[in-house]
């Protein structure tokens, strides 16, 4: 079993998951922790946060609006790596954008 967070992210209480993954005395989970557990036994979600510069010229922040897998994302940061220039990453966080439900916020920096 290979659980990529030590710590539950359902509640702003970060409990510690490592007794109930090894049998130990300690802080129960309460039942989003225990929700929170099973997924990510199963396949670890997470949201997705990051930025791109929009056809506009403007910079966007942007998030999915629900939590995606894990292994998705590291394969976005694999093609994010091997882009070979900054507007091959942009296309590759448009294209993203646009396969995902996410939520872009302009960031004005002037």
């Amino acid at each position: 079993m290979s659980v990529k967070s030590h710590i539950c992210l359902a509640c702003p209480r970060s409990c510690s998951i490592r007794p109930q993954l090894e049998g130990l005395p300690g802080q129960k989970l309460c039942p989003q922790g225990q929700e929170f557990l099973q997924q990510e036994i199963a396949a670890p979600l997470r949201h997705f946060f990051s930025t791109l510069r929009d056809n506009d010229g403007r910079l966007y922040a942007y998030r999915t609006v629900e939590p995606i897998e894990l292994s998705e994302i590291n394969a976005m940061h694999q093609k994010l790596k091997g882009a070979p220039t900054p507007e091959a990453r942009n296309q590759i966080h448009n294209d993203f954008c646009q396969s995902h439900n996410t939520t872009k916020v302009c960031i004005d920096i002037e």
